[in-house]
């Protein structure tokens, strides 16, 4: 019964503490951004690209384009399927942002494949800035950076490439 009456001060401590961390949380929220998936999606709708089809990678990052954006999905070269949300399995491989992911020259690839397919450009969501010459030799066109992300897996950069 001792340890009962004692709980009580150590659970409030533990709530008052709670509260705490929960105001800093919410303070640092208002005042900071950490994803870059809300500016992204607005930039997507303000410029006229929302129906393109769209290549999304670091995925977990480009889901959040997704769900500003309302769309249907994107194609996930990590998992190497469509969706509006991510699949953890065995075709996606690691959780880690900095786990072994698609190369610049395969999100390339994919998009090039699924222009052919829609016969229409596409809009290419990366979480890192592609190198200059691949790039150039793509004939992508590089219409934004966003960088204010907390996280650097945060940040987009946004890549056309133009119908062919």
């Amino acid at each position: 019964r001792y340890w009962v009456k004692s709980m009580a001060p150590v659970m409030t401590a533990i709530l008052a503490i709670q509260v705490v961390g929960g105001a800093v949380a919410t303070a640092s929220d208002v005042r900071y951004v950490f994803s870059n998936g809300k500016q992204t999606a607005q930039f997507i709708i303000a410029h006229g690209l929302r129906g393109l089809p769209m290549v999304g990678e670091y995925d977990m990052a480009a889901v959040t384009v997704i769900g500003y954006l309302g769309t249907k999905g994107m194609y996930y070269p990590r998992g190497k399927r469509f969706g509006s949300f991510v699949v953890f399995d065995k075709a996606r491989g690691e959780f880690l942002p900095w786990a072994d992911g698609p190369t610049p020259e395969e999100l390339v690839n994919s998009a090039r494949h699924i222009r052919s397919s829609a016969q229409q450009p596409v809009l290419l969501v990366l979480t890192e800035r592609l190198p200059r010459e691949i790039v150039a030799q793509s004939s992508l066109v590089e219409l934004a950076a966003f960088t204010e992300g907390g996280m650097s897996w945060e940040h987009h950069f946004l890549y056309l490439l133009p119908a062919g």
